[in-house]
């Protein structure tokens, strides 16, 4: 629930506060069933795909590489498909179609949560946002599966991140801190974007982008991160960070 707050913040932002004279997307490349169950109470509620849909958002690009995924997140939209595209597809493919499909005066928002890092490339962000204003809130993973995998997968890590500098800060904290490695790592993905035509966030707000996720002990579970080719994407963020994280305040120094 925590992790979808800035996604319901940033919609009600931009529909509420950006003039319709642009056409606005929702895309989501790792969807979903679209509702989820809270293992502690039980209880079920929307995910993205559908509560996106309450805002006045022109269309959502919905994938997943689930079928059965596909087929409940059909089900539960089946009254909105007019303003629906729902794919099947591995997302490096699907990227390139997206981008094709969108206007070139869009304003595009993109939630990327892949189950763990091996599998997403820095190349499908590359695909998706090219030529496109495309803002991205990304989930950045690195828990265990990352510290497991790292030295048997090292090309997996190199497509992720778009480089193999990630070797030089995964050997530089080894056995130290998972925080300041993670962070390190962060650093790196966040330079990867702006090579892309991602802005730097303005002076001062260095790391403002990031929304630290939490457990039921408010331990540190992942980040989110954001990103836009816009700077009006970086004041929509500066709220989103108000609202979802007021009595937190995320240091980060390397």
């Amino acid at each position: 629930i925590e992790k979808y707050k800035p996604i319901n913040l940033y919609c009600h932002m931009l529909t509420s506060k950006l003039e319709k004279k642009r056409k606005l997307n929702y895309i989501d490349l790792f969807a979903g069933p679209g509702q989820y169950c809270d293992r502690s109470s039980g209880m079920i509620f929307d995910g993205p795909p559908l509560f996106v849909l309450r805002y006045d958002v022109d269309h959502l690009y919905l994938n997943d590489i689930n079928p059965d995924n596909v087929k409940a997140l059909s089900v539960r939209i089946k009254k909105n498909m007019g303003r629906v595209t729902i794919y099947n597809k591995d997302v490096d493919l699907v990227a390139r179609e997206i981008n094709e499909r969108l206007s070139d005066d869009s304003i595009s928002f993109c939630f990327i949560d892949p189950d763990d890092i091996e599998n997403f490339k820095y190349d499908t962000i590359k695909q998706l946002s090219k030529d496109r204003e495309v803002d991205l809130l990304i989930n950045f993973t690195y828990g265990l599966d990352y510290r497991w995998s790292v030295h048997s997968n090292q090309n997996k890590y190199n497509e992720y991140f778009g480089t193999d500098k990630w070797r030089f800060i995964e050997d530089k904290y080894k056995a130290n801190d998972i925080i300041f490695r993670a962070h390190a790592l962060m650093k790196l993905y966040i330079e990867q974007l702006n090579k892309i035509g991602y802005l730097k966030p303005p002076a001062g707000r260095e790391y403002k982008n990031i929304f630290p996720i939490h457990n039921t002990r408010q331990g540190t579970l992942y980040y989110l991160i954001f990103a836009s080719k816009r700077r009006e994407g970086y004041e929509f963020c500066k709220k989103m960070r108000a609202y979802t994280i007021p009595w937190r305040k995320l240091e980060i120094d390397i």
